[in-house]
């Protein structure tokens, strides 16, 4: 029943991480699933300058990692909000990352503000 800032931030491990890049979107999925962004639809607001919905976009290895330095969603939460968020990787340079691996762990956390 309280509004609530949302941030993002994660855990990152590997040495793949700094040959990906990760762009993080904002938008809305009527049926949302986990391995299926089929029904997403990014936000019609250029949040960061780098396309509709885009709320983050850099190198997988400097995505936050707490909730101090997370992404922050642009818009306050309220009771009745629902939300999306689209995660893409995607190699900066194939020959660099062949044969690396990394894993991430996003999180999400809503706080009262």
């Amino acid at each position: 029943s309280l509004n609530a800032t949302v941030r993002l931030y994660g855990t990152v491990t590997g040495t793949a991480a700094p040959h990906l890049i990760l762009t993080v979107t904002r938008g809305t999925d009527p049926a949302p699933s986990f391995d299926s962004c089929a029904g997403f639809t990014a936000d019609a607001t250029n949040h960061t300058g780098a396309g509709p919905g885009v709320i983050w976009t850099g190198l997988l290895s400097t995505f936050p990692t707490t909730w101090a330095s997370g992404v922050v969603d642009p818009a306050t939460w309220t009771t009745s909000n629902a939300r999306s968020y689209r995660f893409v990787i995607s190699p900066v340079d194939r020959d660099a990352a062949e044969g690396l691996s990394s894993t991430f762990a996003p999180s999400w956390e809503a706080r009262n503000t």
